[in-house]
C-alpha cells in the first residue's frame, strides 16, 4: 500500500452501498440519460484528484490526474452503461390524457400487457404522472410504441420525457431487504455505481493512477455510445477494458 486511504473501510462501504442505492432510483433511458449523467458529475465535482470529459457522443471519461511518472503506462478503464430500458414520449392527447410512448430496449411483449407506468421529467427527474398502458404496437420501427392512459398529472408531461413500469410506491427508490437489492434499474446502473466504487478505493494509490471509468450512452438500442467510442477513436488504442455487466447470458452473448 503505497498510501493510507482517507476513510475507513467500514466508512467506504457504507458510502458504497449509499450509491448503489442512489443510482439505481435514478429514471434513465437510451438517449436520455441526463439524470444519471448529472449525478456522476457531482460525484466527480466532489473529488479534487479526478477529472471527468464528455466525448461526442456524450460517452463520460472519468480519470484520475496521473503523476508523471505513470504517464506512459496503458490507460485501463472499467467500462459501464448509463441507460436502462424505458419509454421516452413521442406525443401527447392533452384533451384525452393519452400519450404515446416508444420504448428503447429488448423487453417480452407480456410485460406490456395494462402495465402501469411512472413519468419523471424536468431538471431534476422529478415524478410527474402515472398512467396505464392501454394499446402496444410490437411491430412499430424503430421501436415498440404503446399508448398510455394518463391517470394524473397529464398537464406537467412533455414530448421526450421519460417512463418506466411503476412497481409500487415502495420501490420507487431502491432498497436493500435481507442482502438483496431491490430496484427499479439495475442493468447496467448498477455497475455504474461499482465502478465509482472501485474508482474510489484506488484512486488514493500512486500507481494505480492510469485506471479510469468509461461510462457509454444508449447501449439499450444497440451499443450506440460504445460503437462511437470506437469510431471516433476516443478510447486511446492501447488501453484495456474491464466490462461491468448485470444482464443475463444468453446462447447469443455470452459473457
Amino acid at each position: 500500500m503505497n498510501h493510507a486511504l482517507k476513510s475507513s473501510p467500514a466508512s467506504l462501504e457504507k458510502s458504497f452501498i449509499n450509491w448503489l442505492l442512489e443510482v439505481t432510483s435514478i429514471p434513465t433511458a437510451a438517449g436520455k440519460e441526463q439524470y444519471v449523467i448529472a449525478w456522476v458529475r457531482r460525484w466527480v465535482a466532489a473529488r479534487k484528484n479526478i477529472q471527468i470529459r464528455a466525448d461526442k457522443a456524450g460517452n463520460l471519461f472519468i480519470t484520475q490526474k496521473p503523476a508523471a511518472s505513470h504517464a506512459d503506462k496503458a490507460p485501463l478503464f472499467i467500462t459501464a452503461h448509463l441507460d436502462h430500458p424505458a419509454f421516452v414520449v413521442c406525443s401527447i392527447d392533452a384533451k384525452e390524457r393519452e400519450v404515446e410512448m416508444e420504448f428503447r430496449g429488448g423487453v417480452n411483449d407480456p410485460y406490456f400487457k395494462n402495465a402501469r407506468l411512472e413519468f419523471f421529467g424536468g431538471p431534476k427527474g422529478t415524478l410527474l404522472a402515472t398512467g396505464k398502458i392501454t394499446e402496444l404496437d410490437s411491430s412499430a420501427k424503430p421501436f415498440k410504441r404503446v399508448r398510455v392512459k394518463v391517470t394524473g398529472g397529464a398537464s406537467r408531461i412533455h414530448v421526450g420525457d421519460i417512463a418506466r413500469w411503476a412497481l409500487g410506491p415502495n420501490l420507487r427508490k431502491s432498497v436493500i431487504r435481507n442482502g438483496l437489492l431491490h430496484a427499479p434499474a439495475c442493468d447496467d446502473l448498477a455497475a455504474v455505481a461499482a465502478a465509482l466504487s472501485a474508482l474510489e478505493k484506488i484512486r488514493n494509490f500512486k500507481n494505480m493512477q492510469h485506471v479510469g471509468v468509461l461510462l457509454t450512452r444508449a447501449e439499450e438500442i444497440g451499443f450506440i455510445g460504445t460503437l462511437a467510442a470506437c469510431t471516433q477513436r476516443s478510447v486511446p488504442r492501447n488501453a484495456r477494458l474491464i466490462c461491468l455487466e448485470n444482464s443475463r447470458s444468453f446462447p447469443e452473448s455470452p459473457i
